[in-house]
């Protein structure tokens, strides 16, 4: 009887260690399949924030020349406005000066 209870407890014993190494072989499991979730998610946002760029830099590259000509008018408009304001702006300062100069040389003198 000995004989055989010590056997059905050396069997408990195995089948409890093999139990208990599978379930620590499923927590293990369990944790890299949470990580690897994880990490397929990170994947799967990265790609969806890079396809998006890409998008938008595919229309940014198709918007940006119709625009660049335009600019280009616009920058000449200035340039242009920009010389006939000094123009006008130095002559009306020549003009009073001039008309101050003459017509009140005790006060403002030389110019």
């Amino acid at each position: 009887h000995t004989l055989e209870r010590e056997v059905v407890d050396l069997l408990v014993l195995r089948n409890r260690g093999r139990m208990r190494l599978q379930s620590s072989r499923l927590i293990i499991v369990r944790d890299l399949l949470q990580r690897l979730q994880a990490d397929i998610r990170m994947v799967h946002s990265r790609m969806s924030r890079s396809e998006a760029a890409s998008a938008d830099f595919e229309e940014a590259e198709t918007v940006f020349p119709k625009y660049e000509s335009k600019m280009s008018e616009l920058r000449g408009k200035l340039v242009k406005l920009v010389r006939r304001d000094k123009d006008e702006g130095g002559q009306a300062y020549q003009n009073t000066a001039e008309f101050y100069t003459i017509h009140h040389p005790d006060i403002f003198g030389d110019l």
